[in-house]
């Protein structure tokens, strides 16, 4: 994963002609999920991460838990969490859990996360490429993040990790929220066309985080490097009605340089806890991360 800038903002590059669409929240109103055809549920998947196996289906893909206890060192101003695998509310969970920072000079940034290239993807970029992706988070009573940026990296997909030193999209856990963060488009040596400023998007929209319970996400991403790139989010409590989140139209999904280079390798970081020096312990609760090419309905079954 990645440090620096994603952890402090990255600077404000132009919105071009980028459209967010931020649906707004109707109680009870459940969404309709582009034609996908039908598939079984499971059927269409490429990769399944539950938690009844430990790492296992990161590690049958190539990648594996970069945590302390699973032999990642501290390094580069990152101090490693732990990973422990757990139930919460009768569902098989992976904990991350950061601990107070033993010195925030030193270590300014703290992560423990599973790592892979979910699905074990092709080693070479294709674009454009469409995905579907989901997964699941559970919220303690207490949401706040006890650090001083308030927030944590719950996820990363990286597709371009030779451009520039961010991931195209990431996911920010605050005590309200899920926040999509985008670094993309042209990336000029120090910052993107489009970045974790603009657009604003969010994966669950602030004050429909529900604390106690686990809070599902999915979302569809088309990857392309130039104004085709758009996105879909989808949020959820377990077991009750999916509704809208934010859609990012109309720009690049993925990084490229001025040549239009989009590098060539994928890492796919999560579930993870990612963030500025804690104050004290912090854990976050994931189950059930899925990937499909073609359906959202499948990724959409998978979870709790």
């Amino acid at each position: 994963m990645s440090s620096g800038s994603k952890l402090v903002g990255c600077a404000v590059a132009a919105l071009g002609a980028a459209a967010l669409v931020a649906a707004p929240f109707v109680g009870g109103a459940s969404q309709t999920s582009p034609p996908i055809g039908v598939v079984t549920a499971r059927g269409a998947l490429r990769f399944e991460g539950t938690m009844t196996t430990g790492i296992r289906p990161w590690a049958a893909v190539g990648g594996g838990a970069q945590c302390a206890n699973y032999g990642t060192k501290s390094v580069n101003g990152r101090w490693r969490g732990t990973l422990q695998f757990t139930t919460v509310q009768g569902i098989p969970a992976a904990r991350l859990t950061n601990d107070t920072d033993p010195d925030p000079t030193a270590w300014p940034a703290q992560n423990c996360n599973l790592s892979g290239p979910l699905a074990g993807r092709p080693g070479t970029l294709v674009l454009p490429s469409d995905e579907y992706i989901a997964m699941a988070v559970y919220i303690p009573s207490d949401p706040k993040i006890p650090n001083r940026t308030r927030r944590t990296n719950i996820g990363e997909w990286h597709l371009t990790t030779s451009i520039g030193p961010q991931p195209a999209l990431a996911l920010m856990l605050y005590a309200d929220r899920i926040q999509a963060f985008f670094d993309t488009g042209l990336w000029n040596g120090s910052s993107y066309q489009y970045n974790s400023r603009h657009p604003m998007a969010y994966a669950i929209p602030p004050r429909r985080l529900v604390p106690g319970a686990w809070n599902e996400i999915a979302f569809h991403v088309h990857w392309a490097n130039d104004k085709s790139g758009n996105a879909q989010f989808y949020y959820r409590t377990r077991g009750g009605t999916w509704h809208n989140g934010s859609s990012v139209l109309n720009m690049p999904t993925v990084e490229h340089d001025s040549v239009g280079s989009t590098g060539t390798s994928y890492v796919d970081n999560a579930p993870a806890n990612y963030g500025a020096a804690f104050t004290t312990r912090y854990s976050v609760y994931a189950t059930d991360v899925a990937e499909s090419p073609t359906s959202l309905a499948s990724v959409k079954a998978v979870m709790p």
